[in-house]
């Protein structure tokens, strides 16, 4: 494909991060800081800033909730659209609103963030598309885990030539259910200024 930026989008907990830090390991320029990868010079609650968007062509961007902003038509031709087991995520999200931000959960909580995620998902591809994004590669966060190869060749052939290699092993063995705490993100910020300090 022709050099444009690469959105990676999707809803909360759906594995967007994760597909960026392939992305970083595969050789593509990508925006924000590791392991998030939240560009919020450009991407701020509800607007993009369109003037910063000449400068990253070529790079990936995450863009969460897009049906939520106004995106500058035909800055992106292509995006890779994240997307999970509902339940699973909708406990992931919780989980993350609770320990991070310090909002009460409970399971008529998650139901309703479920229940958004499966009605919103329909509006923000077609955001995505009346944008101008032509073409979509649609990945399943429990493939990410269980099957690294085969998702970091799908990712490579779609957006060019990547290390393929290298993003597999980005990937951790887990078990794609919700894990029950934030142990994994906070180790992966550790061992990332670990690396960074040497």
């Amino acid at each position: 494909m022709s050099e444009t930026i690469t959105l990676v989008c999707g809803f909360g907990r759906c594995g967007s991060s994760l597909v960026m830090q392939m992305l970083e390991a595969g050789g593509m320029p990508v925006t924000g800081e590791y392991p998030a990868f939240e560009a919020g010079d450009i991407v701020r609650p509800g607007s993009i800033d369109s003037t910063r968007l000449p400068g990253i062509n070529g790079h990936a961007l995450k863009l969460l909730d897009p049906q939520r902003y106004m995106i500058p038509h035909h800055f992106s031709t292509h995006a890779i659209w994240c997307r999970r087991d509902v339940i699973e995520q909708a406990k992931s999200h919780a989980k993350f609103l609770r320990e991070v931000v310090g909002l009460p959960m409970n399971r008529e909580h998650r139901d309703r963030i479920a229940q958004a995620f499966k009605e919103d998902a329909k509006f923000a591809i077609r955001t995505l598309r009346e944008a101008g994004v032509k073409h979509i590669l649609d990945l399943r966060f429990e493939d990410m885990i269980c099957r690294p190869r085969v998702v970091a060749e799908q990712v490579s052939r779609f957006c060019g030539e990547l290390d393929v290699d290298k993003m597999a092993a980005v990937v951790r063995s887990r078990d794609p259910e919700c894990a029950p705490d934030m142990s994994l993100e906070f180790q992966l910020i550790e061992e990332r200024e670990s690396v960074n300090a040497e």
